[in-house]
């Protein structure tokens, strides 16, 4: 068994970290650093050299550690590390071959192994900086940016493969040549060239389309090409890197390179469709299965460490993602600090504040999660580390992407691209927003440069096949989706993109093929589910469409809100339930669209009268409504919320069991188990829409941007008492001696005397009153800050909350003038009790949008309706009957014109609407005001909703005395 030994593998990657540095592999020495630290253990516990036989990896450590330092090797790494590459290369050799292949002549045959590293090397990055300035160049000119090459590299390789060929090749030489081959292969496969070309003809065999097909463009090579064969280049590349991460393991920068050529076997390869119940192909065995064992030292400990971290790195990029987290869980059972095992991105920013690498990952997480908080706290945080980095400025462009702010997000991809051309998550992001822009041509460029940078990823690919599923040109959106489902074979996104793009070429049985395999791959939210039922409904094959309709009503359970799809499956599967003569099935799916506010509840409730129909279970109205003539007044009402079958005797049994338990706790003794379970259900279904109400209202009020306007109207201190209310008002409330609102709201509540407020009001309509609350100046003010106020989103609020938008205290205002009015014109509507709870908005009337409202009534005691303003014609408040009064069916329509700064104070249950705006824009400010210690304790909520007497009157009600006594 391989054993693996934390002392020993500290004191390998101490010793290999100061030969990595000296030959100018920084990130790779920076590597080894880190897992230097993350190792278990800590302290400078450092072990010395086993006797055992020392791995190869080991042997070159201790050559390189054993060869002594040249003066040239040491002028040459001071040129090295200014970037002067040419130069150091020279004072290596002291040879300058004067316009040769090469600009400086190979090491003497029997020079150091460091000092042929570095001259190779240097002359090959040399090369690399020189490719580079003539792709700036020739930033216009494709053809000439794909011509662009490393010119030092045919003779490099020459010159190192005589090397190897005499043995001579030793220490991190083999990198070196490694890296030279690599270069050497990429561009023979057309480097630099467009790796993402269309396709040139339908890939799918089939013909027919409007569309025009690609043309063939010389220079390209197909991509199924490359895939299907390797050549020779590129395994020779692999072979010489492999031994390379041999020879010297702790060289991580060989061991990514080797990556890079191993992981595109993933997506080269045809993806077979797995057999009947596979889910996913086992992965291949790996050797190391018992690597990072902890018992015994051996030599070259280390080598296991890194060898994982390889083997983690390949896994991610073939997109083997359980594998992957398999090894990273192992090396950090030994590793618990290094960077390769940390799963959140938060505890190692703890722990590492100014590390920018793999940044614009996380940026890019909590850019999926909409955390904009988090994302502004880590843009700030990045940009005070370092501003000009590649990984800052995605970052800040995802922030400015979140904010919607898209031509400002696209300026700091390209800042990012500016700072490094080969940067992917740049060019990757950088196609996203121009996709939001509209800008097709610049996102498929930006896509195209984002598969020449790495075309294992698979975000570029589908965000190709999106731009061209935009344009309609489905032939190229397949081509391109395929591409990415080859890289990531098990993801549902893809194969539904596929499926869609067949759908709209008519290919029904593609595209039902393309859907179920998303549904076998973990289709979370439904989508392929829902899509696939639909098809087979259109195809009338019912049987199958129902199994998929019901799965996805099954995967969208109880609880959730229903949303259009999941309507539509109700529904259907209703109406066929109802074909099989199963009515309770279809009565418990049709109860679900009770709920939902879409056309879909009215279809529901004219199917669930006709299966009250069907199995004559409608039950008759109670006699006394009967004889009281009452029935014609409560039905068919306008705006009356009916509720019909079992939602309404689910709230007659909630609160009868509620009464129950509050009298007597051994009360559910009575009931059977299968009914406790129903009210146990009930009860949890309640408890879940009252926090997910709670939920969205907190959102709500976070996610409002805060304007200079909004900031002022939020603190009543800011606002002089003559400035907000009117003077009289003011003067009978007695807030005209207050220096501002804040100083009159904390001021103890007094009642006023019922003839200074009845001096103010003007009866309008019978028991509908007028008075002035507000100054026209402070509508304006207020419409201002409110109008100014958005959503996180950048929307405007549609329907502006005082409590969402943090203007309480005004809400407090119009609860204090409506008590006032309730106490001296209608003291008995709150019997006995006081107003105590409010709640108030702003609404807009304007003939472009919501131009009128239907006659209704509020769930209010008093209702406050102020009129804000602008210009407008028509608008006017309509007064019908009151509820439970004598009036209530009157056909009589009374009229009253708004007016600026003038409340209109009517009871909640008098029907009222608006009538249609013509021209302008009518605003609003209402206040709902209830009494939940009086009106609200005194009478159930049936008698409530049917206008019965309450209280102790209701013989037959849970608040009567026969229910109290």
């Amino acid at each position: 068994m391989t054993g693996f030994s934390i002392p020993t593998c500290k004191d390998e990657l101490r010793r290999a970290i100061p030969i990595l540095r000296e030959h100018g592999l920084k990130k790779s020495a920076c590597f080894c650093a880190e897992q230097l630290v993350g190792l278990a253990g800590g302290g400078m516990d450092c072990a010395s050299p086993s006797s055992a036989a020392a791995s190869a990896g080991v042997a070159t450590l201790r050559a390189l550690e054993a060869e002594p330092v040249t003066d040239a090797f040491m002028l040459a790494s001071s040129f090295f590390e200014l970037g002067e590459y040419a130069r150091c290369a020279v004072a290596l050799c002291g040879v300058e071959t004067g316009g040769g292949p090469l600009p400086a002549a190979a090491p003497a045959p029997d020079a150091a192994a460091r000092d042929v590293f570095l001259w190779a090397y240097a002359l090959y990055l040399a090369g690399e900086k020189r490719r580079e300035e003539e792709i700036c160049e020739a930033s216009r000119d494709a053809l000439a940016r794909a011509k662009a090459r490393n010119s030092y590299a045919p003779a490099l390789r020459d010159a190192l493969a005589a090397r190897k060929a005499r043995g001579a090749l030793a220490g991190l030489g083999g990198y070196a040549y490694g890296i030279v081959l690599k270069e050497l292969a990429r561009a023979r496969h057309g480097g630099g060239g467009d790796a993402a070309a269309p396709p040139a003809m339908d890939v799918d065999g089939g013909g027919g389309g409007d569309e025009p097909r690609p043309p063939a463009q010389p220079g390209r090579i197909a991509g199924a090409a490359v895939a299907a064969a390797e050549d020779a280049p590129t395994a020779e590349a692999r072979a010489v890197l492999a031994e390379a991460t041999l020879q010297f393991p702790w060289n991580w920068s060989a061991w990514l390179d080797l990556a890079e050529l191993d992981a595109p076997e993933a997506a080269a390869a045809a993806i077979v469709r797995p057999p009947a119940g596979a889910t996913a192909a086992a992965p291949p065995p790996h050797p190391d299965d018992e690597l990072l064992d902890v018992h015994g030292p051996r030599p070259g400990a280390s080598e296991a460490l890194i060898a994982a971290c390889h083997r983690a790195h390949v896994a991610i990029e073939q997109q083997r993602c359980d594998e992957a987290l398999e090894t990273l869980a192992r090396v950090e059972a030994v590793a618990p600090a290094s960077t390769f095992a940390q799963e959140r991105f938060e505890a190692l920013r703890a722990a590492d504040p100014y590390r920018l690498e793999q940044l614009d990952i996380y940026s890019n997480v909590l850019y999926v999660k909409e955390a904009r908080a988090e994302l502004s706290r880590l843009a700030h945080a990045a940009t005070r580390a370092e501003k000009y980095r590649p990984e800052t400025c995605c970052v800040v462009g995802n922030y400015y992407s979140l904010k919607a702010q898209h031509e400002r997000a696209v300026l700091y991809f390209q800042r990012a691209l500016k700072l490094d051309r080969g940067c992917l998550s740049a060019w990757t992001l950088m196609g996203h927003e121009y996709i939001e822009m509209k800008n097709t041509a610049a996102a498929i460029e930006a896509y195209r440069r984002a598969v020449d940078v790495n075309a294992r990823d698979y975000r570029a690919w589908y965000g190709l096949g999106q731009t061209y599923e935009i344009l309609n040109m489905y032939f190229y959106a397949l081509y391109y989706y395929r591409k990415a489902a080859r890289l990531r074979p098990y993801d549902a996104r893809m194969w539904i993109a596929i499926a869609q793009c067949h759908e709209k070429l008519h290919r029904v049985d593609d595209a039902i093929k393309g859907y179920e395999r998303a549904a076998a791959h973990d289709d979370a939210e439904g989508h392929a589910t829902i899509k696939l039922a639909r098809l087979h409904r259109s195809r009338n094959d019912h049987d199958k469409a129902v199994a998929c309709f019901q799965a996805y009503v099954d995967l969208h359970g109880q609880g959730e809100e229903i949303v259009d799809a999941t309507a539509e499956a109700l529904l259907y599967l209703a109406s066929k339930h109802k074909q099989k003569a199963d009515y309770a099935a279809a009565q418990a799916c049709l109860a679900r669209l009770l709920d939902y506010g879409g056309p879909e509840k009215l279809e529901a409730q004219a199917m669930l009268r006709e299966l009250r129909s069907l199995i004559d279970t409608t039950a008759a109205p109670p006699a006394r409504l009967k004889a009281s003539g009452r029935m014609a007044a409560l039905r068919g009402k306008i705006n009356e919320k009916e509720r019909d079958g079992r939602p309404a005797a689910e709230l007659a049994r909630l609160t009868h069991a509620l009464w129950g338990l509050d009298h007597y706790p051994s009360y559910l003794k009575r009931w059977r188990d299968g009914d406790i379970a129903e009210l146990e259900d009930q009860l949890e279904r309640t408890l879940a829409t009252v926090r997910a109400a709670r939920r969205a209202n907190k959102e709500e009020a976070a996610g409002v941007v805060e304007t200079e306007k909004l900031r002022e109207l939020r603190d009543p201190a800011n606002w002089r008492v003559g400035d907000v209310v009117a003077p009289r008002l003011a003067k009978v409330l007695g807030w005209d001696a207050c220096p501002s609102m804040a100083d009159a709201l904390a001021a103890p509540r007094k009642a006023a005397p019922a003839r200074g407020v009845l001096a103010l009001l003007d009866e309008v309509v019978d028991d509908v009153y007028s008075i002035d609350v507000l100054t026209p100046a402070f509508c304006e003010r207020l419409l201002e800050a409110v109008d100014g106020a958005r959503s996180d989103d950048g929307e405007p609020l549609p329907r502006a909350n005082l409590d969402v938008v943090g203007c309480s205290w005004l809400g407090d205002v119009l609860l204090a003038v409506g008590a006032q009015v309730q106490a001296a014109a209608h003291p008995a509507e709150t019997l006995g009790g006081a107003l105590d709870w409010r709640h108030a908005y702003v609404l807009k009337y304007e003939p472009t949008g919501r131009d009128s409202l239907v006659h209704h009534t509020d769930d209010s005691e008093i209702t406050v309706n102020i009129c804000l303003g602008r210009d407008f014609a028509g608008g006017d408040l309509l007064l019908g009957g009151v509820r439970g009064a004598p009036d209530e069916t009157s056909a009589r329509v009374d009229r009253v014109a708004p007016k600026r700064g003038v409340a209109t104070v009517h009871l909640g249950r008098h029907l009222h609407a608006v009538d249609t705006v013509t021209r302008g824009e009518r605003r609003v400010l209402i206040c709902w005001c209830r009494s939940l210690s009086g009106a609200r304790s005194s009478v159930c909520p049936c008698c409530w909703m049917n206008r019965r007497a309450g209280g102790a009157s209701a013989g037959d009600c849970i608040c009567g005395p026969a229910w109290n006594s």
